[in-house]
C-alpha cells in the first residue's frame, strides 16, 4: 500500500451507485410490507398459545389446593381427633401427656405431607400446640383465614406471605381447615389446624415448568393490595425475591396492572422490566390471584425477522455486486494515473534512518519504511493489520489512547516508549508525530528513533549513584550500630533501600554441618527465603552462588540465573520472587570466611566491574566491622566476668556470712571486706589493728595475739574461734577466722565466718535429736540404715525392740532378710531390686516379720530413701519401721463395717428406685386391671371377647404381683401378714419347678413335719425361694442335686435351707453376691436383682441370710425367720358372690395425676352407676370442692406431684369432715397407715384394683350423705 494521494474520480461513477441505491430502497419496502403481514399472523398464534399456558397453570394450581383442602377434611371434618380436642378443651385436661400424643400426631402429618409446620389452634384462634414449636399464634392475614374458614365450614388458604417465624426462607402459604366435632348435638367448630406450606417447594417450581424451551416465556402470580400489583411469585429475569416487587396500579401498560384492572384475557404491553411482551390473564379460582402467561415480543418476532432480513439482503446484494464491478473499472484507471508519483514517494519514505509509519484514520498503519520493517521483524504487509497499540506493551495501552487525544486536539505529539518486535524484543523509543493531510485524507506520520544505548547509559550512572548511597549508609551502620545482628539487618535494609535490589540477605556458615542459615534479610516480600536450605560445601546446595563465595572466599556471580544449572535447586524460588541476578560476596571474621552478603536484581546483566568493586567493597567493610565487634564483645564480657567475680564474692560473703581481711604488720593496719564490715558491724573498711581487737571480748584477746605471734614466728596455723561484741548494734556474736602469713608482703590474709546462728543450730540439733528419739520410743517407730555395699546395717533401740533382737544379732543384709517371714522374702527381694535399687524410687512396703525373741508375727510398715552415690547408684537404704499388727487388724474389723454399711445403702438405695418404677406401673396395671374387670360383666363367659378381657385382667394381676416384689424394697415390712406353711409353700414352688427348670437335675426334699409356722406374706417369700432354686439350678450340671430343707431352731426360729452340690463361688463373687445388679452370667441371662430381692424380702419379715460356698463345693443358703407366737388363723374363704344389689347411685370425685388411672376409674364408676367427676390433682380437687361440688365419696391418689395425697386430705377434711375418703396407693406403708388412723372415715384401696376390688370397697361403705351404705337400693 503506498501513502494516499489526492484523487478525482469520474463522474459517471456516482450514476451506478444512486442507481443501487434506489432498487435497494424498493426492495426493503417489499421486505417490510411482508413482514408486517407475517408479523400479525405470529401475533396471534402467540396469544392462542398463550392462552392455553395459563389455562394449563390455573388447572394444575386448582388442582393441587384441591388436593390439599381434601386432605385436611380427612384429618378434620367428624374425626375422632375433633372430639379429642372438644373433650380435652371442655374439661380443661390439656395435660402434658395429651399434649405429647397430639404433638405425636401433628409431627407425623407434617412429615406426611411435607408441611412447614402444622399447629393446632383453639375455637378462638389462639395457639395451642405447634409441630415445629414455634411460639407465635396466627397473624392477622390468618385471623381472616379463620374467620372464612369458620362461616363455610371448610378449609381456606392465605395469599402467599412473609412468616417471621422461618426467618431463612419467609415465604409461607398457610391452609387453615376448622375442626368440626359431630356427635347427637350436631356439628360444631371446636378449634382449627393450621398448615404452613412453603410455595418455593411445589407452588413456583409449577409455575417454572413451560410446554417449550424458550429463552423469555415465564408464569407469574398477582394480587391487589391496596393501590398496587404485588408480584407473589418468583420473576424469572431477576433475583429479587418474591413480594418485593410492587407496580402502582396507574401504570396502565404493565401486563399485571391489566389483568387486575380488567377482565383478564388477551394482554399486550411491557412486563416489570419494562419490555414489551405479549400475554394471557386468568383469575385462580377461590383466591384473589391472577395468573399472567407472557413473553417477550422480541423473542416471537426474532425468526420472522430474520428471515425478512435474509432475503431483503440477499437481493441488494445482488444489485451491490453490478455496482462494485462497474466501480472497480473506474478506479483501475485511477491507479494506474498515480503509479509513477507513488514510486518516487517511496524511495524517500525507506531511505530514512529512523522508523517512520504512516497511520490512518482507523488507528492502523497505512505504511511503514523498511527501517521499521527490519527493526520490528513484520513483514510490510503484516504492519499494515497493526496498529501502535500493537507494537507497544499491554500496560501501555492508557498511553497510546493519550497520545492519540494529543495528537486530535494539538496535531502534534513527542513521548518514549518501548516497541515490541515481531519476536517480543522490547526496543525503547523516542516517538514524533504530526497529523498531516495527504491527498485529501488526514493521517499520521510517525517517526521511532531508537534510544537503547542512551537509556543504558542512564542506567548505568544511576545503578553507580545507587551503589555509592549504598556504601556511604554502609558505613555509617558500620559507625553506628552497637550489635552484630543490628548491623547486618541494617545492611541487608541498606542494601534494598540504597542500592535498590530486590532483595539482600546474609548467611552465616555452620563449619561442622555446612549448612548455611539466614541471620538477617529484607526484601523477601514472596517467602523466597522460606524453608530454603544453602550449604557451603560441593554438593548440588553448595554450587550457587552463596555457597561457592562462602567455599572459595571468592564472589561469585550469576549474572542469568534462569539460564544457570548450578542455579537449578532455587530456579522456581527465583521465578516467583522476580529474580533474574545475583552477587554473593565472603564476609570473614578473625581472617576466616564465616558467611556472604547476597543481592538479587530483577534483571540481567546488572553487575558489571564497577558495580563488583563497590559491593567488595562493602563486603570488606562489614568483615571489619564485624572484627571490631568482636573484639568490644570480649572486652565487654571480660569487663562483666569481673564485676560479676566481684559481686559473686560479695554475694557469697553475704550468704555464707564470712569475710576476709588483710593485716599489715609493718603499718599494723587491717583492710577488711563488706562481709566482714557486717559481721563486726563496721562502717568502713580500714582500721587499725587495735580498732577491731577492741570488739573482742577481753577473754579471747590473750588468745588471739598469741595465735598470730605463734603464725608469724612458727608458722603455726591460725586457727581460733573467739565472741566479739558487734560495733553497731552491741550484739555478742561467735567468730571462727583463719588465717595465712605471706613472709615476702609482712602481710596476714585471714578468712572470718559468723558461727553464732551454727552453734545455736547445734544446740536446737542436739534437743530436737533427743525429742526424736523419745518420740520413736513413744510411738513404736524405728530406725535404721543399710550398707548395701558394706553388708551392714544400724539399727535403733526401738527397732531392736520391733525385730526382738540384742546387740549381739549379725546385722548383716542376709541377717535382715531372716527377720523377714519366709513367705514374704522373695517378694521382699524382687521389691528391692526393681522398686528401690533398679527404679531409685521411695521404700514404702508393709509386710511380715517373725519376732526373733518369741517367734511371733507381725505385720510392719517400712518406709525409706535409698542412699545414692555420686554415679546415681543407689547403694543403701535408709528409713523406719514401725508396728502395725494391731491397726491392721483393726483396719479389717473397720473394712468388714464399712462392707455392711455399704451394702445395707445399696439396698436402701434400690429400695427408693423399685418404689418410684412400682407407683409408675401400678398407674399403668391400675387402668388395665380396672377397665379389663369392667368390660367382663357386658359379655357373656362363653365368649370370645370375655376370654380376651379374662386374659387381660389376669395378665394385670400378675404383672400387680411382680410390683409388689419391687416394693419389698421400697419398704421394710410384707404387704400382707397371715400365718404360712412353710412346707407347703416349697411344696407348690417344686411343683413349679417340676414343670419348668427341673428337667436336668433331681430334686430332694427334706421338710420337718412339725415345723412351725411363721407370719408373712406368702407371694414375696415364695419368690424369693423360686429366685434361689433358679439360681441354684443356673449352677448345676447335668445330674446336679437340689435339696430344699427345713427344720425348726432353738429361740423359736425357722430354718430353711436352699442347697446344690454345684460349681460354687469363689470368695470375690460370694462377697458381692447380694449387690443390686451384681451377676456372673452371660449377656442376657441374669438382672443381677435376684439375690437382692431375696435379702429384701427376708429381712422385711425380721430374717436373716446366710450364704455359704466354695468353689467347686456346691452352695448353701440358709434363710432364718422368726416362727409365729399365737396360734395360727386360718383365713376363711369369702362367701361366693350372690347376686348384687343395685347401688344406690351417688357422686363419686376421682383424683389422680396419672391421665390413665384417671380415665379408667372414671369409667369403672360410670359402670357401677354412679356419677363420676375429676380432678387432674390436688389443688384442682380442692378448687372443685371450695367452688361447690359436693361428692358423696373420694377416691384420692397418694402419690402425685405438687400438693400430694397427705396434704391434700389435711386441707380437705375441713371442707369434707364426714365424706368417706379412698386413699388409692400401691405402697402399703407406715405413712399410710398412720394417714388412715389419723381420720375418720379414711380407708386404703390398694392399686391395682379391679372393678370388683372397688366394687367390694362400696359394698359396705358408709355413706352419710345417703343415710347407710353404697349397697342399699
Amino acid at each position: 500500500m503506498t501513502p494516499p494521494t489526492p484523487s478525482h474520480p469520474a463522474e459517471p461513477s456516482r450514476l451506478p451507485l444512486g442507481l443501487v441505491l434506489t432498487f435497494c430502497l424498493g426492495v426493503a419496502l417489499v421486505g417490510l410490507g411482508s413482514y408486517v403481514i407475517q408479523k400479525g399472523l405470529v401475533r396471534r398464534s402467540a396469544l392462542n398459545q398463550l392462552s392455553m399456558v395459563a389455562d394449563l397453570k390455573v388447572e394444575e394450581i386448582g388442582a393441587w389446593m384441591e388436593a390439599r383442602k381434601a386432605s385436611a377434611l380427612e384429618d378434620s371434618m367428624g374425626t375422632a381427633m375433633a372430639l379429642d380436642v372438644d373433650r380435652r378443651l371442655r374439661t380443661g385436661r390439656w395435660s402434658e401427656g395429651g399434649q405429647e400424643q397430639w404433638l405425636t400426631r401433628i409431627r407425623a402429618l407434617e412429615g406426611l405431607h411435607g408441611y412447614r409446620d402444622v399447629s393446632l389452634l383453639g375455637p378462638d384462634g389462639a395457639l395451642l400446640l405447634s409441630s415445629r414449636g414455634l411460639p407465635s399464634g396466627p397473624d392477622a392475614l390468618e385471623r381472616e383465614a379463620l374467620e372464612a374458614a369458620r362461616r363455610a365450614t371448610a378449609p381456606f388458604f392465605t395469599s402467599i406471605h412473609l412468616d417471621a417465624d422461618f426467618p431463612e426462607r419467609p415465604l409461607t402459604l398457610d391452609l387453615v381447615s376448622p375442626l368440626v366435632a359431630m356427635d347427637k348435638g350436631g356439628s360444631r367448630v371446636v378449634g382449627f389446624m393450621a398448615y404452613r406450606l412453603d410455595p418455593g417447594v411445589f407452588l413456583f417450581p409449577l409455575l417454572r415448568k413451560w410446554p417449550m424451551v424458550t429463552e423469555s416465556a415465564e408464569t407469574i402470580l398477582a394480587e391487589r393490595q391496596g393501590g398496587d400489583a404485588v408480584f407473589l411469585s418468583e420473576l424469572r429475569h431477576t433475583r429479587e425475591p418474591a413480594l418485593a416487587r410492587r407496580v402502582p396500579l396507574t401504570s396502565r401498560t404493565v401486563l399485571a396492572v391489566q389483568a387486575l384492572s380488567k377482565n383478564p384475557g388477551l394482554l399486550e404491553g411491557v412486563d416489570y422490566r419494562g419490555i414489551p411482551v405479549l400475554g394471557a390473564g386468568r383469575p385462580v379460582p377461590g383466591t384473589p390471584w391472577v395468573l399472567v402467561a407472557k413473553q417477550d415480543k422480541a423473542e416471537l418476532f426474532r425468526p420472522l425477522l430474520a428471515r425478512t432480513l435474509g432475503l431483503t439482503l440477499a437481493a441488494s446484494a445482488v444489485l451491490l455486486a453490478i455496482f462494485l464491478q462497474i466501480r472497480a473499472l473506474l478506479q483501475r484507471r485511477n491507479r494506474l494515473m498515480q503509479a509513477n508519483s507513488e514510486a518516487q514517494y517511496q524511495a524517500l519514505f525507506d531511505s530514512m534512518a529512523d522508523s517512520v509509519f504512516l497511520i490512518g484514520p482507523d488507528n492502523r498503519f497505512l505504511n511503514a519504511n523498511r527501517v521499521a520493517v527490519e527493526r520490528l521483524g513484520y513483514s510490510l504487509e503484516e504492519l499494515r493489520g497493526l496498529g501502535p497499540a500493537d507494537i507497544n506493551p499491554p500496560e501501555a495501552a492508557p498511553a497510546v489512547g493519550e497520545v492519540l487525544a494529543t495528537l486530535a486536539r494539538e496535531g502534534q505529539s513527542t513521548f518514549e516508549t518501548v516497541h515490541l518486535g515481531k519476536d517480543g524484543t522490547p526496543m525503547p523509543v523516542e516517538v514524533r508525530s504530526r497529523r498531516v493531510v495527504i491527498g485529501g485524507q488526514t493521517v499520521i506520520v510517525s517517526s521511532a528513533r531508537d534510544i537503547s544505548d542512551r537509556l543504558a547509559q542512564e542506567a548505568e550512572i544511576l545503578r553507580m549513584n545507587q551503589l555509592y548511597a549504598a556504601l556511604s549508609q554502609v558505613n555509617q551502620a558500620i559507625v553506628w550500630c552497637p550489635t552484630r545482628e543490628a548491623l547486618l539487618k541494617k545492611i541487608c535494609e541498606v542494601m534494598v533501600d540504597f542500592g535498590k535490589f530486590r532483595l539482600a540477605w546474609i548467611g552465616w556458615d555452620d563449619p561442622s554441618t555446612h549448612e548455611v542459615a539466614v541471620v538477617a534479610s529484607h526484601g523477601d516480600d514472596q517467602g523466597y527465603l522460606d524453608g530454603m536450605r544453602v550449604r557451603s560445601d560441593d554438593s548440588p546446595l553448595g554450587r550457587g552462588s552463596v555457597g561457592t563465595a562462602i567455599r572459595t572466599g571468592r564472589p561469585s556471580i550469576f549474572r542469568d540465573i534462569p539460564g544457570a544449572p548450578a542455579f537449578q535447586p532455587w530456579r522456581d524460588r527465583a521465578e516467583r520472587s522476580g529474580i533474574v541476578s545475583s552477587a554473593s560476596l565472603p564476609i570473614s571474621q578473625g581472617g576466616a570466611v564465616v558467611g556472604a552478603l547476597t543481592v538479587y536484581a530483577a534483571v540481567a546483566d546488572v553487575f558489571g566491574p564497577h558495580e563488583l568493586a563497590l559491593l567488595e567493597e562493602a563486603a570488606g567493610d562489614i568483615s571489619f566491622a564485624l572484627d571490631h565487634l568482636e573484639l568490644d564483645a570480649r572486652r565487654k564480657k571480660a569487663e562483666e566476668e569481673l564485676r560479676a567475680s566481684e559481686a559473686r564474692l560479695v554475694r557469697a560473703e553475704g550468704v555464707a556470712a564470712f569475710g576476709n581481711w588483710d593485716l599489715d604488720l609493718e603499718t599494723n593496719i587491717a583492710s577488711v571486706s563488706q562481709g566482714a564490715c557486717r559481721i563486726y558491724g563496721l562502717a568502713h573498711s580500714r582500721f587499725v589493728m587495735p580498732e577491731v581487737q577492741a570488739q573482742v571480748l577481753p577473754a579471747y584477746r590473750p588468745i588471739l595475739d598469741a595465735a598470730l605471734r605463734d603464725l608469724v614466728e612458727a608458722g603455726t596455723p591460725y586457727d581460733v574461734e573467739f565472741e566479739i561484741t558487734r560495733a553497731d548494734n552491741g550484739q555478742l556474736r561467735t567468730i571462727h577466722s583463719v588465717a595465712e602469713y605471706d613472709p615476702a608482703r609482712r602481710t596476714v590474709f585471714g578468712v572470718i565466718k559468723d558461727m553464732t546462728e551454727r552453734k545455736q543450730m547445734e544446740d536446737v540439733l542436739k534437743e530436737r535429736e533427743y525429742f526424736f528419739r523419745e518420740s520413736q520410743r513413744a510411738a513404736g517407730i524405728g530406725s535404721y540404715r543399710a550398707d548395701f555395699v558394706g553388708d551392714s546395717w544400724t539399727s535403733s533401740a526401738v527397732l531392736d525392740a520391733i525385730f526382738g533382737i540384742g546387740p549381739d544379732f549379725a546385722r548383716t543384709i542376709p541377717g535382715w532378710m531372716e527377720l523377714i517371714h519366709p513367705e514374704d522374702r522373695e517378694g521382699m527381694s524382687r521389691y528391692l531390686a526393681e522398686h528401690v535399687i533398679g527404679g531409685r524410687r521411695p521404700f514404702d512396703r508393709e509386710y511380715r516379720i517373725v519376732r526373733r525373741s518369741d517367734g511371733a508375727v507381725r505385720w510392719v510398715r517400712g518406709c525409706g530413701e535409698g542412699v545414692l552415690d555420686a554415679q546415681g547408684t543407689c547403694v543403701g537404704l535408709m528409713g523406719t519401721i514401725q508396728d502395725i499388727t494391731d491397726s491392721r487388724l483393726a483396719a479389717q474389723e473397720n473394712a468388714l463395717l464399712q462392707a455392711q454399711l455399704v451394702q445395707a445403702q445399696k439396698m436402701e438405695s434400690l429400695g427408693v428406685l423399685a418404689g418410684g418404677v412400682a407407683h409408675d406401673m401400678n398407674n399403668v396395671l391400675g387402668a388395665v386391671l380396672a377397665l379389663s374387670s369392667a368390660h367382663l360383666t357386658l359379655h357373656p363367659e362363653d365368649s370370645a371377647t370375655f376370654k380376651a378381657f379374662d386374659t387381660i385382667r389376669k395378665a394385670a394381676t400378675r404383672g400387680g404381683k411382680m410390683v409388689q416384689s419391687l416394693l419389698h424394697f421400697a419398704r421394710k415390712n410384707p404387704t400382707e401378714r397371715r400365718s404360712i406353711d412353710f412346707n407347703a409353700l416349697i411344696l407348690e414352688e417344686a411343683r413349679l419347678l417340676e414343670r419348668t427348670t427341673l428337667a436336668k437335675v433331681r430334686l430332694e426334699l427334706n421338710l420337718a413335719p412339725d415345723l412351725r409356722r411363721i407370719l408373712g406374706d406368702p407371694g414375696s417369700l415364695a419368690g424369693a425361694v423360686m429366685n434361689l432354686c433358679v439360681n441354684a439350678v443356673d449352677a448345676l450340671g447335668d445330674n446336679g442335686v437340689l435339696i430344699l430343707h427345713t427344720r425348726n431352731l432353738g429361740g423359736d426360729r425357722v430354718e430353711v435351707r436352699i442347697e446344690d452340690n454345684g460349681c460354687g463361688m469363689p470368695a470375690e463373687v460370694l462377697e458381692k453376691a447380694m449387690d443390686p445388679f451384681f451377676t456372673t452370667k452371660g449377656d442376657g441371662k441374669g438382672t443381677g436383682l435376684g439375690l437382692s430381692l431375696v435379702y429384701a424380702t427376708v429381712k422385711a419379715h425380721g430374717g436373716t441370710v446366710e450364704i455359704q460356698s466354695e468353689p467347686g463345693q456346691g452352695t448353701r443358703v440358709l434363710l432364718r425367720f422368726p416362727a409365729e407366737a399365737a396360734p395360727p388363723v386360718e383365713p376363711q374363704p369369702e362367701p361366693a358372690p350372690g347376686p348384687e344389689a343395685l347401688p344406690a347411685p351417688f357422686k363419686v370425685l376421682v383424683v389422680d395425676d396419672d391421665d390413665l388411672v384417671l380415665s379408667s376409674t372414671q369409667m369403672v364408676v360410670e359402670f357401677l352407676g354412679h356419677t363420676p367427676f375429676t380432678a387432674a390433682g390436688g389443688e384442682e380437687a380442692l378448687d372443685r370442692v371450695r367452688q361447690g361440688l359436693r361428692p358423696d365419696l373420694v377416691i384420692l391418689d397418694m402419690n402425685m406431684p405438687g400438693l400430694g395425697g397427705a396434704e391434700t386430705l389435711k386441707e380437705l377434711r375441713p371442707l369434707l369432715p364426714t365424706v368417706p375418703v379412698l386413699l388409692a396407693t400401691g405402697r402399703v406403708d407406715q405413712g399410710a397407715l398412720d394417714l388412715v388412723a389419723a381420720h375418720p372415715h379414711v380407708h386404703l384401696l390398694p392399686k391395682p384394683f379391679s372393678m370388683q376390688d372397688l366394687q367390694k370397697m362400696l359394698r359396705n361403705l358408709p355413706i352419710p350423705s345417703l343415710g347407710g351404705t353404697a349397697s342399699k337400693g
